[in-house]
């Protein structure tokens, strides 16, 4: 890409930002006429335009009708696609290619699958369809499931990359070989911690619901499972002991008094009424202590805050609203940072992945790496430095000082290769890539697109081979467990804590009745 089309591209996204800012829709009148086509600007808004952003008044006004024409395409692409199925895609073909164009819409319906869309790519660039190799949405995109099942959506931009004839057969024998290996792989299958987690949960999305039988068949399949695991396993965390006292709810909801532990309610009906009693006047204190008042909940509720998280902090502040709603907020920070910390691991699980391994075959060290350049050293060099050191940080330094041909290592350069601006990133990015791995993996190779989309597209997981059969039953099967599992991980704390208290009403009555007679 020269200078001048990704100056043109950087003022082309300047223009776009400006109409979003000031709300500019070119797809309606009097911008657009109802049939697409071109209508009038406002007196003098293509001239402040050209003032403002120092640009020739014609090539605004082309620019403008740049924007015009593909926000209406846009809008004609959705209504194609509700009227007849079809989507537009964009195609733009990556590198230095002699073609007429390298960049070019094509219709296709999202129920196709990969083969159908490499068979279009090939037929308008006339490269054979073994030598494309196609992304889209941050992943490859792969022959043998639908398009929607790859995350290819409408108005979805795909990048094709021709791959050099020695490339397209060295690739025909990797798909040949990962064929191979899978024929050879038995099915995987979940551990029994995380089989039995999926029925605990699942188990007590039906408790909620109060499908006891349900759920007490669910909880008692995982209670199998969790026995498979080892007891250091069950000692370190909770969910096993989660586990049983849902399994005893549902046997008292079930009334099956047989299967109970021994607590208040056996005592009742083992006739140990004063124990009974004990039982009873602890669980009513306890009970108390937990119960949270409407008024004070609604109060938090007001200020923004979720019933859930208002009633878990009401009942740890035990009713203090000040200090529960401090309890909310570092809450939401710790789970901010959390997730933030999870991202971050991510990202460097996948830079690993693109930094390669050392000489002696050892994953190159990520911090190590992040050192190097936070002291100047760039990307490229910081790579080769730990990779000739086997991850050894002071060694590198010294290789890297001792060898100044290793710091100006420029790999991958030529004539497609510059600077990686934030456009570039954006660019990269817009393909579906996280924003910082794409500027890292454009350092790594020094601007050129074409090899950082590359090296991206090779950290992600290997195309899916399965047949669409599977892949959808998988789905389903997701979807089932996606809609039993709660987004909050404590949400099987927020009880309204009525059933628990008709319990004991009821039990106090018939001891108290037990005990009169």
């Amino acid at each position: 890409m020269s200078s001048n089309s990704k100056s043109d591209d950087d003022l082309v996204n300047n223009v776009r930002t400006k109409l979003n800012r000031e709300r500019i829709k070119l797809w309606e009148p009097p911008y657009s006429l109802e049939n697409g086509l071109k209508g009038m600007y406002p007196e003098g808004m293509v001239a402040r335009y050209s003032t403002e952003m120092k640009v020739d008044p014609e090539k605004m006004a082309s620019i403008l009708e740049q924007l015009r024409k593909h926000s209406v395409s846009k809008l004609q692409a959705r209504k194609k696609l509700k009227d007849s199925g079809l989507t537009t895609l964009i195609v733009k073909i990556a590198g230095k290619i002699n073609l007429e164009k390298v960049e070019f819409p094509i219709e296709i319906s999202l129920q196709s699958f990969g083969s159908a869309l490499r068979e279009i790519v090939s037929t308008e660039s006339k490269f054979p369809v073994n030598r494309l190799k196609l992304i889209g949405c941050g992943h490859v995109i792969v022959d043998d499931a639908p398009l929607f099942n790859q995350h290819i959506r409408p108005d979805s931009q795909i990048m094709a990359i021709i791959l050099t004839e020695a490339e397209a057969a060295e690739k025909a024998k990797e798909d040949e070989r990962r064929r191979l290996q899978e024929a050879r792989k038995d099915a995987e299958i979940l551990s029994s911690q995380s089989y039995a987690m999926t029925l605990h949960e699942r188990g007590k999305a039906a408790l909620r619901r109060k499908e006891y039988e349900y759920s007490l068949l669910l909880l008692l399949e995982a209670d199998e499972e969790f026995s498979k695991c080892r007891s250091s396993i069950l000692n370190s965390v909770d969910n096993y002991a989660l586990l049983c006292l849902d399994i005893s709810w549902c046997y008292l909801c079930l009334r099956s008094v047989e299967h109970l532990p021994d607590a208040g309610i056996v005592a009742y009906y083992h006739g140990h009424y004063s124990q009974a009693t004990a039982f009873f006047c602890k669980v009513e204190s306890e009970l108390n202590d937990l119960k949270v008042d409407d008024g004070k909940l609604s109060h938090v509720m007001a200020m923004g805050f979720k019933a859930t998280e208002a009633r878990l902090a009401l009942r740890h502040a035990r009713g203090d609203v000040e200090r529960a709603v401090t309890l909310i907020i570092q809450k939401r920070e710790e789970r901010a940072e959390r997730r933030k910390k999870e991202a971050e691991q991510r990202r460097n699980k996948m830079l690993a992945k693109m930094l390669g391994n050392t000489v002696n075959n050892e994953i190159l060290d990520v911090d190590m790496y992040n050192s190097l350049i936070s002291m100047g050293y760039s990307a490229i060099a910081a790579r080769e430095g730990l990779k000739q050191a086997n991850n050894n940080l002071n060694m590198a330094i010294e290789l890297l000082h001792n060898n100044p041909n290793m710091m100006s290592l420029r790999e991958f350069a030529g004539p497609s290769s510059y600077c990686n601006s934030d456009a570039t990133v954006a660019q990269v990015a817009s393909l579906g890539y996280d924003g910082t791995l794409s500027r890292q993996a454009l350092q790594l190779c020094n601007g050129n697109i074409e090899c950082a989309v590359a090296m991206l597209a090779q950290t992600r997981s290997q195309p899916d081979q399965r047949s669409s059969e599977e892949l959808a039953r998988e789905q389903e099967a997701y979807e089932r467990i996606r809609k039993d599992v709660p987004d909050d991980e404590e949400a099987h704390l927020d009880l309204t804590l009525e059933d628990e208290m008709n319990f004991l009403a009821e039990y106090k009555v018939l001891l108290e009745h037990a005990q009169a007679s």
